[in-house]
């Protein structure tokens, strides 16, 4: 299986398709330190004499650092993903030599606009009656339109491409992945519902999450339940820039011929 910079178009320079390897590892480790070192100074502020001490003061103080976690989590994933569509961005890759996820992942406005849009053309609003199916007729003709120069087209991805709707479920984690076109289930350990009497770690976390905010639950989270969400947490990061890495290294952006 090869990686190929176009199928039709003059070979552009391979040092112009590479993504700068040490920079971008360092912004993501860099990133995940001072996540990391912000939760252990909330540890060491809120639970002084270690976070097994028990006690519903204890308990509260937790649910606290839980909702940090979780925050953490979230903007950790929308921090990395970001920092990948910049990168490949800056590329300028043409549609024809990028990945096909890529360029669909370049193409969600226009897709989206097809599928659940209401943009009008503006010509129909000055000439045309107020007619769904005309409209529908217009978003069409622009995907078309969008089709028949795509190769040529450059691959610029919008950050509303990959938002995480403020809630990163496991769900929304796998479409998050399969959109930027890795293995939807390689954080599939997380979630082991089997394993988990809350329905999986990933899920766990944000339902605890969502029960802290938005509710007037009094669920307590125990010492070892903390524990082990924090180290998972971290765990998720680690291994999700290690996915990041390997996607540039091996230019996973690129077209395969």
């Amino acid at each position: 299986m090869k990686r190929s910079n176009s199928p039709s178009q003059p070979s552009q320079d391979a040092s112009a398709l590479t993504i700068n390897i040490t920079g971008f590892s360092s912004q993501l480790n860099d990133n995940i330190d001072w996540r990391e070192k912000e939760i252990l100074d909330l540890e060491q502020c809120l639970l002084p004499e270690g976070v097994k001490r028990e006690g519903p003061q204890y308990d509260a103080r937790r649910k606290c650092i839980w909702v940090m976690l979780y925050a953490h989590y979230e903007g950790f994933f929308k921090f990395a993903l970001g920092l990948y569509v910049s990168e490949i961005n800056k590329l300028r890759l043409s549609c024809g030599a990028a990945h096909a996820m890529m360029t669909t992942w370049s193409l969600d406005s226009v897709f989206q606009d097809m599928e659940y849009g209401e943009s009008k053309d503006a010509f129909f609003n000055r000439h045309l009656p107020e007619e769904p199916v005309v409209h529908r007729i217009a978003r069409r003709f622009r995907v078309v339109s969008e089709l028949r120069t795509l190769d040529e087209k450059v691959v610029e991805i919008q950050d509303t491409a990959y938002s995480t709707k403020s809630n990163l479920d496991y769900s929304r984690l796998q479409q998050l992945l399969y959109q930027a076109g890795f293995d939807h289930d390689v954080f599939s350990k997380y979630d082991d519902s089997q394993g988990e009497k809350r329905g999986g770690r990933i899920r766990h976390l944000v339902k605890m999450r969502n029960t802290i905010a938005h509710t007037a639950s009094s669920e307590r989270i125990t010492p070892d339940e903390y524990e082990k969400i924090r180290r998972d947490v971290f765990e998720i990061m680690k291994e999700f820039t290690q996915l990041l890495i390997g996607a540039c290294e091996s230019q996973k952006y690129l077209r395969i011929i």
